[in-house]
């Protein structure tokens, strides 16, 4: 009977070594496959910044990093920083955008202006955009417009100069953002300063953002300085590669 118990004590304590490795390997594989997929994962954006409600417009000066960030040298991986009017209802979403981004095929970054009438998640809507204009190297400062005319109209500028004015886009108060968006690839870099952050008000008088609407997106983060003065940025992450198990 003694033999009997010590050969089962010996088997359950076998069985309870063998349950918290298999347990240990199922919380590897596990964290290990969520920080791939994180670190991985493509065909995405993440957007990071800060936004301001009923407005009649918005403007922010964006500096562009001193070096080239690296980047994911696949798909369309690369990152925009813009200032942009957003409305969206049963129809679609509204927006008109204008900044500067940049993909890992570009020389240097490049001031751009987007719009889209009725966007949907299927593709239906009016779309454009043109980034053929002009462009911002490293290390400077840019001022971006994006403001109702009066006109029926919200018009986008870059550098003081009027790129394009759209019709039958929304009419305001609307909301207004300064973010920093990021392409396809988690790994891509990102460090880019927003300051004097600026959204027009009611009686078309330019006032700072008073509005804490900050929000963050993966390892994208915001330095906050203040509503209207502000870093977005990627935080250093380390990647987790799981060994090979074989019997």
């Amino acid at each position: 009977m003694l033999k009997y118990s010590r050969i089962m004590s010996r088997k359950l304590g076998g069985f309870r070594i063998r349950t918290k490795i298999v347990k240990a390997l199922i919380i590897c594989l596990i964290a290990g496959s969520i920080t791939f997929l994180w670190a991985n994962r493509t065909y995405a954006d993440w957007q990071v910044g800060n936004y301001r409600d009923s407005t009649n417009g918005v403007t922010a000066l964006i500096f562009t990093p001193g070096t080239r960030p690296f980047l994911i040298e696949a798909g369309s991986s690369g990152q925009a920083n813009w200032v942009s009017t957003l409305v969206e209802d049963i129809n679609g979403k509204d927006w008109l955008q204008a900044g500067w981004r940049y993909y890992y095929w570009d020389a240097v970054p490049k001031h751009y202006y987007e719009y889209c009438i009725d966007c949907q998640i299927e593709g239906l809507g009016t779309y454009y955009i043109d980034d053929s204009f002009a462009t911002q190297t490293w290390g400077t400062v840019v001022d971006y417009w994006i403001i109702w005319d009066g006109n029926q109209r919200w018009c986008a500028y870059t550098a003081s100069i009027q790129r394009e004015c759209v019709d039958n886009l929304h009419t305001p108060p609307a909301l207004v953002l300064g973010k920093s968006e990021v392409h396809n690839y988690l790994r891509n870099e990102l460090d880019t300063t927003f300051d004097q952050v600026r959204y027009k008000d009611s009686a078309n008088n330019w006032r700072l953002f008073d509005q804490s609407h900050f929000n963050t997106s993966g390892p994208y983060r915001v330095e906050i300085y203040s509503n209207y003065h502000y870093r977005t940025y990627r935080i250093s992450t380390h990647e987790i590669y799981l060994p090979t198990i074989s019997k």
